[in-house]
């Protein structure tokens, strides 16, 4: 599914590697989550993963296409499967919850007729499904930017399911949200992970809420994996390995417990 080998990442000639990977795989089915404290790497990781980040060396294979080296009708088809969840929603906050999901369609749609805001049936019919499937039916003709922090986060998952991908990537998407939402909002993309069995790699500043919602977690210091393992094997030792000793709080009052 994804395949990362030799991976380097530099923000300037001079400056230290912002992420050094030699070999990471993340197969079909996959949820992940991705933490390590700020700068470590974590938003690079995804970033590159989408193809937003330009490494300076290695590889990164995504249903079997590089993403820097194949020719760009290959790299655009499989960057279509790839939804990201970002932390501040992006959402276009005048438009209704209907008219941000349907952009979720914008690169499976005719671009012409879409410019004028035509969609087939057919991509009207999935992104009223993921609309559904994320509970937003009674806010489907409501404007963005009336929605809370919760809600708007929800719109941004129906949005990204409304592409069907195969990846989803989420760049800490409840960092914004009080912990009872936070925790709503994670119960959401598990179960929908789950249900549509695609890979789901999220970065997150919580270790606990990364232990409650992932099946696998990947510890970042320093741009480079400190930790890879499931989440019973995140010890307080080896979270002092990922966090450099830092004073940690381990299980925190944003912790709930996630979905199997």
């Amino acid at each position: 599914m994804v395949s990362i080998e030799h991976l380097e990442v530099r923000y300037g000639k001079n400056k230290p590697a912002a992420l050094s990977i030699q070999n990471l795989r993340f197969e079909g089915g996959e949820r992940v989550a991705v933490i390590g404290s700020s700068g470590a790497g974590k938003s690079t990781l995804l970033r590159c993963l989408k193809g937003y980040v330009q490494p300076v060396q290695g590889k990164v294979e995504i249903l079997g296409c590089n993403l820097f080296l194949a020719p760009r009708r290959q790299r655009n088809r499989v960057n279509r499967k790839i939804g990201l969840i970002y932390q501040q929603f992006h959402l276009a906050p005048r438009m209704t919850v209907w008219q941000n999901v349907l952009c979720g369609r914008l690169g499976a749609a005719r671009p012409l007729p879409s410019l004028f805001g035509y969609f087939s049936p057919r991509d009207r019919r999935i992104a009223w499904e993921a609309i559904c499937e994320v509970g937003l039916t009674d806010l489907a003709h409501q404007v963005a930017e009336t929605l809370s922090g919760g809600e708007q986060q929800r719109v941004a998952v129906a949005r990204a399911l409304a592409q069907r991908p195969s990846l989803i990537l989420a760049d800490e998407p409840v960092s914004s949200l009080d912990p009872l939402r936070a925790a709503e909002v994670l119960q959401l993309l598990s179960e929908v992970q789950k249900h549509h069995e695609n890979t789901l790699i999220m970065s997150l500043h919580q270790p606990r809420l990364a232990k409650a919602y992932a099946k696998r977690i990947i510890g970042l210091r320093e741009g480079r994996v400190v930790f890879d393992g499931p989440p019973e094997s995140l010890t307080e030792s080896k979270m002092e390995g990922i966090y450099g000793g830092k004073n940690l709080i381990l299980f925190d009052d944003h912790a709930t417990t996630g979905s199997g």
